[in-house]
């Protein structure tokens, strides 16, 4: 992107920021509940040879094909374990390949946590499949509370109920030909049970139920992070991609954010044994310069180390993940200084930087923005608008 581009964005979004804040209006109330799609998404919750299942109250077990109920228990304690022939539940084995596990109040607990829902079970490779069949709103639930805190500003627990959403169904479109619409087992969760949800995060999904953030009519990809330290990414710079509404903006709304600086001492041993876990045969780190190479918002993009082995240049995200994203919070403003055996790293922000500014999007809403207005600020030239 030219530095033009950056500066036209950046004045845009600056002028139309501090303009006029939306008053509520028709477009800014939910849509009523039968207006609302209750889309429904099958999690892959676990996969193994066996998996251990409560319900409170009883226990419906039926045949996910022909619907007809195999067992009820009234204890609700279910272990399905794989068989070359079917099922084995409790012990009791059945042809079926394929079953439904649920509860009489919606909850059902799969390995120790609770889920809304319910879990179909299936045979794959030797396998037993286990899915979480939940609501997608009720999914938002949990991601809303785990994302961001129950004490957050209303307006931005919407934004976030927003972008989550939309999220979940963009990423859906990359499982089209499996049996499950997205991979809970995978770094990237998308759902989080029962126990991360709460009275806001639930108020902040219910009164946004429905709305999603569009571009050119199509659902958006809406990636958030903790803060961006007062600059935000272009997704090329991280996915690869090419994405306007994705394309790097000033936060003047993050600076008050615990996030925004950070300091961090990692010792020289654990990045040694870091990169002789990635093949690098090293037994020293001299000297690090995260200033190798850097993107127009600032964050270093390679780092540069001086080994005993001579120099190693690494792509700034592979060594953030090598040495631990905790850790390494951010790229941006990136410094590192040698100190006794460790490093002394400094930044600013806490995550990829791509998208929506977390605690930007606090900032915005306590200083009076609607969610709408965080939204259209983090994803530049989208529309806000039911499914």
């Amino acid at each position: 992107m030219k530095n033009i581009s950056i500066l036209c964005i950046a004045l845009a979004m600056l002028f139309g920021c501090s303009a006029g804040r939306e008053t509520v209006s028709k477009e800014d109330t939910a849509p009523r509940k039968e207006e609302i799609d209750l889309h429904r998404l099958k999690l892959l919750t676990l996969v193994g040879s066996s998996c251990k299942i409560k319900t409170s109250g009883a226990c419906h077990i039926t045949d996910s094909i022909s619907k007809i109920q195999l067992s009820a228990l009234a204890s609700g304690a279910v272990v399905v374990e794989y068989s070359e022939t079917g099922l084995v539940i409790n012990g009791k084995s059945f042809n079926n390949g394929s079953i439904i596990v649920a509860g009489e109040d919606d909850r059902i607990e799969i390995e120790g946590t609770i889920f809304r829902g319910y879990a179909e079970i299936s045979k794959e490779n030797g396998k037993l499949l286990v899915i979480n069949n939940i609501g997608l709103e009720e999914c938002v639930y949990s991601h809303v509370g785990r994302e961001l805190s129950a004490v957050s500003p209303s307006e931005a627990l919407k934004a976030q109920a927003v972008a989550a959403r939309t999220f979940l169904l963009h990423e859906k479109q990359s499982y089209k030909n499996k049996d499950y619409d997205l991979n809970n087992l995978e770094k990237s969760r998308t759902y989080f049970g029962v126990s991360f949800e709460n009275p806001q995060s639930i108020k902040a999904t219910d009164n946004t139920a429905g709305i999603i953030v569009k571009y050119k009519g199509e659902r958006a990809f809406t990636p958030y992070f903790a803060n961006c330290g007062g600059y935000t990414e272009d997704v090329a710079e991280i996915w690869g991609a090419k994405m306007p509404y994705l394309s790097p903006v000033p936060c003047f709304f993050c600076k008050n954010g615990r996030h925004y600086t950070w300091e961090a001492e990692i010792q020289e041993d654990h990045i040694v044994a870091s990169l002789n876990k990635k093949g690098y045969k090293v037994t020293s780190v001299s000297d690090i310069n995260p200033r190798h190479e850097v993107t127009k918002s600032g964050r270093a993009k390679k780092i540069k180390l001086i080994t005993n082995s001579g120099e190693i240049v690494i792509d700034l995200e592979n060594f953030r993940q090598l040495v631990g994203y905790n850790l390494l919070k951010s790229a941006r403003s990136l410094t590192a200084r040698p100190r006794g055996g460790k490093f002394k790293f400094t930044g600013k922000g806490w995550g990829h930087g791509t998208g929506m500014c977390q605690e930007g999007a606090e900032g915005m809403a306590r200083e009076g923005h609607k969610f709408k207005e965080i939204l259209r600020r983090y994803y530049p030239g989208t529309e806000i608008s039911s499914k």
